[in-house]
C-alpha cells in the first residue's frame, strides 16, 4: 500500500470534537459559569465493545453536548461520553448512529516510540476550521505531570506544534498510534506531550470490566541516596550504588503495612532503582520507578 493511500485511510479515523460544557462555580455553588463551547480532535479506536472515539478527558469535561464530525465529511452526529478517565485525560466517545463509522478503519495502538522517531500529529487546532497534520520529533520520553489531574504519568515530549484544539487528536507513525496529544509548555518553544501507548493501553483494558480504577500508586514519598556516606551510614555496602530511602508511607496506600519509613527500596519488579530514584525503562532508557507502579491494573 502507497504512503499516500495508507494516510488516506488514517486521516478518515481523525474526528473533530464539539463540546458545550458547563463547569460548576466552586466560590458560589448554587450556580455554574455558564455554557463554553470548545473544539478538541479524536480517534477511531477498537474497544471489546465495539468502535468509538478516543479523545482527551478534558475535551469533554463538564458536558452537556456532545458532537463529532469525521473527517472529510460536513454532518455532526450526537455522541456521548461511555467512558473518563481524569486522571490519565483520556474519554471514550460512543456514537449511536452505526453510519458514522461506515468505510472507516479503526486505528490500531502502536508501541512506545523511540527517541529521535519521527510522528505527525493529527487533529484540529487553533487557525482554521480543517484538519491540519504537523510533523516532529520524539526528543524525550519521562513522567510528565498531567494538567487535568496533577498526577505524573508517562507521556513523550515532541517538538511538533501542540496548540488548543489539538488535543485528543491522534498521533501517528507508521500507521500506527503512537501517542494522544494532550498538552504543551508554554514555558517553552515547540515542547509538546502526548500520552504514551502503555497509558493508553491501560485505559482501554481497565475499562473491560464496565469500571475505571485508574493507575495505582505506590504512597511512599523517598529521598535519593546519591551520597555515599549516607548509604553506609543505613548500613549499604559499597557495592549496593543505588536505592531510595522511605521517608513517608501513605495511611491505606499500597505500600501501608509492607515498607516503612527508614526502609531502603533497592529493586522494583525484578529491576534496580538507581540512587536517583530511576529503573531502565528499555535500552539504556530511565524512567522514575513509580512508572512501574502505575502500569499495575488495580
Amino acid at each position: 500500500m502507497s504512503q499516500r493511500r495508507q494516510l488516506g485511510q488514517q486521516l478518515r479515523a481523525v474526528v473533530k470534537v464539539l463540546c458545550v460544557s458547563d463547569a460548576p462555580d466552586y466560590e458560589q455553588p448554587w450556580q455554574s459559569q455558564g455554557p463554553i463551547n470548545s473544539v478538541g480532535s479524536g480517534v477511531i479506536v477498537e474497544t471489546s465493545r465495539g468502535l468509538r472515539v478516543l479523545t482527551n478527558a478534558h475535551c469533554v469535561a463538564n458536558h452537556e453536548f456532545v458532537e463529532v464530525r469525521r473527517y472529510g465529511k460536513a454532518q455532526k452526529v450526537v455522541a456521548s461520553v461511555e467512558a473518563i478517565g481524569h486522571e490519565c485525560d483520556l474519554a471514550l466517545l460512543e456514537v449511536d448512529d452505526e453510519s458514522f463509522f461506515t468505510g472507516m478503519a479503526p486505528v490500531a495502538i502502536g508501541k512506545l516510540p523511540r527517541l529521535g522517531d519521527r510522528v505527525s500529529v493529527c487533529g484540529y487546532p487553533i487557525g482554521g476550521e480543517r484538519l491540519s497534520i504537523t510533523e516532529g520529533i520524539v526528543s524525550r520520553i519521562d513522567l510528565v505531570c498531567y494538567a487535568q489531574s496533577n498526577r505524573e504519568l508517562l507521556a513523550v515530549q515532541i517538538d511538533a506544534a501542540i496548540n488548543a484544539g489539538n488535543s485528543g487528536g491522534p498521533v501517528l507513525k507508521d500507521g500506527l498510534l503512537v501517542g494522544v496529544a494532550f498538552q504543551a509548555l508554554d514555558e517553552g518553544e515547540q515542547i509538546g506531550y502526548m500520552i504514551a501507548p502503555p497509558v493508553v493501553k491501560h485505559f482501554l483494558k481497565d475499562l473491560e470490566d464496565g469500571t475505571a480504577d485508574g493507575f495505582p500508586a505506590l504512597g511512599v514519598t523517598a529521598q535519593q541516596l546519591e551520597s555515599r556516606a549516607h548509604r553506609r551510614s543505613l548500613g549499604l555496602t559499597d557495592d549496593q550504588t543505588g536505592g531510595v530511602l522511605v521517608k513517608r508511607v501513605a495511611h491505606g496506600g499500597s505500600a501501608y503495612n509492607m515498607l516503612a519509613p527508614g526502609d531502603v527500596l533497592l529493586a522494583i519488579e525484578g529491576e534496580p532503582v538507581a540512587a536517583d530514584g530511576t529503573v531502565e525503562l528499555r535500552d539504556g532508557e530511565l524512567v522514575h520507578y513509580r512508572y512501574f507502579v502505575s502500569r499495575r491494573h488495580v
